[in-house]
């Protein structure tokens, strides 16, 4: 890797899934492979990480004056289809010990809010049990 990337060369990542984010959200850790590419081997060169798979835009970059292994974090999945929130990462704060801003999001959170509310237990963070018992109680006028 080092015959292959100069020490004063920047890199763009491109993942399939933009864990940093996922990860946060399921309370799980994913990508240690990239993880130890990032941190062992790029040592900080790595400017953007790149992701698609949920199906919205996210840009999230590092609070300015703070050293990170990755300066931006972007998600870029929303070529069309269905549209996933993006409300449900607003406390995103943290990656790799880093500390992020959010600095773009669409649908925006506020939107994204909304449309999910719009849909039967969508806004809710209960478990599938809990949103049928919703859906049921709401069928027959309980709630």
């Amino acid at each position: 890797m080092k015959e292959q990337v100069g020490e004063h060369e920047s890199v763009i990542l491109l993942t399939h899934e933009p864990n940093w984010l996922l990860d946060w959200y399921w309370g799980s850790s994913t990508g240690r492979n990239v993880s130890h590419l990032i941190d062992e081997h790029l040592k900080g060169r790595c400017r953007l990480r790149l992701a698609g798979d949920l199906h919205h835009y996210m840009r999230h970059s590092v609070v300015p004056g703070t050293k990170a292994s990755v300066e931006h974090l972007l998600v870029n999945g929303s070529g069309g289809a269905f549209l996933h929130p993006t409300h449900v990462f607003a406390g995103f704060r943290q990656f790799q010990g880093s500390c992020y801003d959010t600095l773009a999001a669409y649908p925006s959170m506020q939107d994204s809010r909304k449309v999910s509310c719009s849909v039967p237990c969508a806004c809710t963070t209960g478990t599938n049990i809990t949103c049928l018992l919703k859906i049921i109680a709401n069928l027959h006028g309980i709630l």
